[in-house]
């Protein structure tokens, strides 16, 4: 057939950081089949019709049914990705805000003291809530990607307090979980007495009783530091799809400060124009 249609070199270069990792036997050529699945798809053809020049059609169907199955990763990406976006673009905005020259136009020292208040207003309370926001959606992220799994693996149950499947990064998930409770619940305010979330921020993460979550934000605590958290969300997802899938993400075998830079790079494109954190050895939470 002349029609035939193959993924170019360039493509498949772009493609293979996504692939899962072969497990056993290694897979048959990825160009081939790839290439043949997208031709079954473009010209509505049956399997048992694919070109001989693809391979037996049994092998394009059965990687397109567990590769389909992983459409979980997809919406991890698309997830994680829109709020690695919104975190850092709003962060951006926010950082110019507070460069403002805050005596320009001001005729009088009491204009310049009331736009120096505004300016710094502006400032927090715009950081209180992009930090609130990201927390509330990386504790969503994570919910819809144990629904994700439950759904298409029903066997596989994820629950960051009960069966955990001891996942990388725990901790750290079950403290996103819990500020985002308290923050949904109780108004952003830490009271150990009021909530089994409270009660861990308090005892296992040693936040100080009764403080609001806008305080820790002011004060830069680690516990809040949304950057960091959105890497460790993003390789603890993906370890679990591991977990109930069998498929491994390359980034999985690299060490955090490395696994960290590269999963912006999968979340963040570089057309988008946005400055991705870079994260070294020393670059991780002192706490959860």
């Amino acid at each position: 057939m002349s029609n035939l249609y193959w993924l170019s070199e360039a493509q498949m270069e772009r493609l293979r950081p996504y692939f899962p990792k072969a497990r056993g036997r290694a897979r048959v050529d990825d160009r081939r089949v790839l290439s043949g699945i997208i031709f079954i798809n473009r010209n509505g053809l049956r399997w048992c019709d694919a070109p001989a020049e693809y391979g037996p059609p049994k092998t394009l169907y059965n990687r397109w049914k567990r590769w389909s199955d992983m459409g979980v990763f997809a919406r991890i990406l698309m997830g994680l990705g829109a709020i690695s976006l919104s975190l850092l673009a709003t962060k951006e905005r926010i950082d110019a805000i507070s460069k403002i020259d805050w005596t320009a136009g001001a005729t009088t020292r009491g204009e310049a003291k009331a736009q120096m208040k505004n300016v710094g207003a502006t400032v927090f309370q715009y950081t209180t809530i992009l930090h609130e926001s990201s927390l509330l959606s990386l504790a969503k992220a994570i919910e819809d990607t144990s629904i994700d799994l439950r759904k298409s693996n029903h066997k596989f149950r994820f629950h960051v307090w009960k069966s955990h499947h001891d996942v990388v990064f725990l901790k750290e998930l079950r403290t996103i979980t819990a500020l985002a409770n308290v923050i949904k619940h109780n108004q952003s305010f830490v009271e150990r007495n009021t909530s089994e979330s409270a009660k861990f921020l308090v005892d296992e993460c040693e936040v100080e009783n009764e403080v609001l979550v806008q305080s820790l934000v002011l004060a830069c605590d680690p516990i809040v530091n949304i950057v960091t958290y959105i890497p460790q969300v993003f390789i603890a997802m993906l370890e679990l799809v591991e977990k109930s899938h069998g498929f491994r993400i390359p980034v999985l075998d690299k060490e955090f400060p490395d696994a960290a830079n590269y999963a912006y790079d999968m979340l963040l494109p570089d057309i988008l124009g946005i400055e991705k954190p870079r994260f070294t050895a020393a670059s991780q939470n002192t706490r959860p």
